[in-house]
């Protein structure tokens, strides 16, 4: 049985991970900056958090990242099957099998694992390659996830491509 959805386009799913990475940036920002503040002022034990050398200051900084990204990028769509920038731009993440369920944590930490490989150029380029040089119009990590990305705007409900 062929079910017929309409893939969401690169002029949704550009802006909606770039309106998740600015999302990301600010909580992991902020964060920081508590984090910073909170070491750096009065108490014992912050006196001895500030002492402590650069290593454990590392450990503590890519902790924050970590959290910021599992927050901003996995537990949304995880929830709900979307994350801020998806909900915006109206368009929502299922699993490829089913097309009725959200993806399951497994797939969605593949998918935004490896999301953050958009970085670096070389991977950006071929990820943003990969979809428009395939016909149903997913990208490499929603292959590797087994997840699609399907847009859910009144006027393409209308309008729909099989694949």
């Amino acid at each position: 049985m062929q079910t017929t959805v309409k893939v969401a386009s690169m002029n949704q799913r550009i802006p909606a991970f770039l309106l998740d990475c600015i999302t990301f940036f600010g909580i992991a920002s902020l964060l920081l900056q508590i984090t910073t503040s909170l070491m750096s002022d009065g108490d014992n034990l912050l006196e001895t958090l500030q002492d402590i050398g650069w290593q454990m200051r590392a450990v503590v900084m890519l902790s924050i990242y970590f959290f910021s990204w599992f927050m901003v990028f996995v537990i949304p769509a995880g929830r709900k099957g979307q994350t801020f920038g998806m909900r915006i731009l109206k368009c929502k993440l299922y699993d490829y099998d089913t097309l009725s369920t959200h993806p399951k944590m497994s797939q969605l930490l593949i998918r935004e694992l490896f999301s953050i490989s958009l970085f670096l150029p070389p991977f950006a380029v071929f990820i943003i390659a990969s979809t428009f040089m395939d016909r149903s119009h997913r990208n490499i990590l929603d292959k590797w996830s087994k997840s699609i990305l399907i847009s859910i705007r009144k006027e393409d409900l209308s309008s729909t491509d099989s694949f």
